[in-house]
């Protein structure tokens, strides 16, 4: 059976209603970030995929493939995963703001989907567009599972 990828038209409708739905007021299950900076926090990986932000990368390159590798055999991701530096997002957001952010962004991911091009992760290194897809909803799930959504 296939993973869910955000390039699906069922699995991206799916995650934009869950977003949608979203409000600030929703109750965080784990980790330390509110409503406004979980999207925010989401938006970043999307930004970079689009090419929108450039992150240096996290480590030397012979980790990228152990580390994509280890990844892309999960299902999903478990409360407490650790989070890179350069996706941590502390200060304040505004909800609205980032909420749109993040619907304009998924919709632009979905549309060049797996035609691509997608640019290189500064985790996970350089993706396949079915890779990114997958990864995209697994992190999107998991975060709005974060917030019961």
């Amino acid at each position: 059976m296939p993973k869910p990828s955000l390039f699906t038209q069922e699995d991206y409708q799916a995650i934009r209603h869950r977003l949608e739905n979203l409000t600030p007021e929703a109750p965080r299950q784990w980790g330390k970030m509110d409503a406004a900076q979980m999207m925010a926090h989401l938006n970043i990986p999307l930004e970079v995929g689009l090419g929108k932000q450039r992150l240096p990368m996290a480590f030397p390159w012979p980790l990228y493939h152990l580390i994509r590798w280890v990844i892309l055999r999960k299902t999903h991701f478990s409360p407490g995963m650790p989070t890179a530096d350069t996706f941590v997002v502390a200060d304040h957001r505004l909800f609205e703001v980032e909420k749109q952010r993040l619907l304009k962004n998924l919709q632009e991911a979905f549309q060049i989907g797996l035609k691509g091009p997608w640019a290189r992760h500064n985790i996970f290194g350089n993706l396949t567009p079915e890779q990114w897809g997958t990864l995209l909803y697994m992190h999107l799930d998991h975060h709005l599972r974060q917030f019961g959504g």
